[in-house]
């Protein structure tokens, strides 16, 4: 789901409350609740591109593959907790100081108890393997957004990748402004993160970027002509090339990374 959690009374969201928990038991070695298998993110992500049935013309397939191929030496590996959907609770993209977590609750309620994780991967539903996309993204690149904004990252082509995310988001605000938008595309107008990660898991967001012209041109010009070709869209300029290029700079520049002593939540 992508609404915004609720908020308790003490300010906190159900992400906040129940990460905090989740961070708690991980230090002690105890399962999660709802807990069916843990992996290391990467070697999960590769089990579902290799065993999925994924095509591999699917922007899925080509997004999967492009963020895996980040983390082969990250300095900051995630854990990935599977789990059971249950009522509200979401999935989440957690950091606690040098530990990053992913919780992926699953759509499919009756998978039983002790089931290989090869097994699970293999038959991820389409719209968990869209979420899983979501939440790896968030992983694979707040560390550099938060980075560059709050001065730490100076590197100029990934503060000027990061310089460009936000300018886009904040023209295809405006140039939808008015216009009656679905619920995915609201939710990536929330801020340069759920822009990234939106980008991964919804195709309606995905398809109003192709529509977006600003002034009569692209916002920028870099173009991924293999990303167009595999969407069946043209190679014109378009606001969606040019997030991809910007979101390619930073997944490029993410290895070098290394993310600490910083509590960062995402869902």
């Amino acid at each position: 789901a992508m609404k915004a959690p609720p908020t308790p009374s003490n300010g906190r969201s159900s992400v906040d409350l129940e990460s905090d928990a989740d961070f708690a038991a991980l230090s002690r070695g105890e399962p999660l609740p709802g807990e069916l298998g843990r992996d290391d993110a990467a070697g999960f992500l590769e089990r579902v591109l290799l065993l999925n049935g994924l095509d591999e013309d699917s922007p899925e397939y080509i997004l999967g593959q492009q963020l895996l191929t980040t983390m082969r030496e990250d300095a900051t590996p995630a854990i990935l907790t599977l789990r059971r959907g249950t009522g509200d609770q979401r999935s989440y993209f957690a950091m606690d100081g040098d530990i990053a977590h992913v919780s992926l609750r699953l759509r499919a309620t009756t998978l039983a108890d002790n089931v290989p994780i090869d097994v699970i991967a293999k038959n991820l539903r389409p719209d968990d393997v869209r979420t899983l996309l979501h939440e790896m993204s968030h992983y694979r690149t707040q560390a550099i957004i938060y980075g560059v904004e709050q001065g730490r990252i100076g590197k100029a082509e990934t503060v000027a990748a990061v310089g460009k995310i936000a300018k886009l988001r904040e023209d295809v605000a405006f140039v939808l402004k008015g216009q009656t938008l679905d619920a995915d595309v609201k939710y990536a107008l929330t801020d340069s993160h759920e822009f990234v990660a939106q980008f991964y898991n919804s195709e309606s967001f995905r398809a109003a970027l192709h529509k977006q012209k600003y002034k009569g041109e692209a916002l920028f010009n870099r173009v991924l002509n293999v990303l167009l070709e595999v969407l069946g869209f043209d190679k014109k300029k378009s606001a969606f090339t040019e997030l991809h290029s910007a979101i390619t700079d930073i997944l490029e520049a993410r290895g070098g990374v290394a993310i600490s002593g910083r509590t960062v939540k995402f869902s």
